[in-house]
């Protein structure tokens, strides 16, 4: 799960990636840094399968704030509406935020 997408809701200050992208844990320890500047996080559950229960409890243990169902890219369009309601349930269950962004990261990109 790391190298993930991470929505930051907020003004967010510069952080250091390096420090968060090398595996999940350290991907996991972003929503504390997210926490400490007052800001919220999102990440976008990939459409590679299904949510393992043990993954979405990483998460949310975590403190994940909610996570992103859909964005503009081609792989974000292409969500399998099971899928979607999976990550729905699991937002419901936990009070967590659902987002969509629009993935633009720029003129050119």
């Amino acid at each position: 799960m790391y190298r993930q997408h991470v929505v930051a809701l907020g003004d967010v200050k510069a952080i250091n990636r390096d420090s968060f992208s090398r595996d999940t844990p350290g991907m996991l320890q972003l929503f504390g840094e997210l926490h400490r500047q007052g800001r919220s996080g999102s990440p976008r559950y990939r459409n590679t399968g299904t949510i393992t229960e043990r993954t979405s409890r990483r998460f949310v243990t975590a403190g994940v704030d909610g996570f992103e169902i859909v964005n503009c890219a081609p792989k974000g369009l292409a969500f399998p509406p099971a899928a979607r309601r999976d990550v729905l349930e699991l937002a419901a269950r936990h009070d967590l935020l659902v987002t969509g962004a629009s993935d633009n990261h720029g003129w050119g990109r």
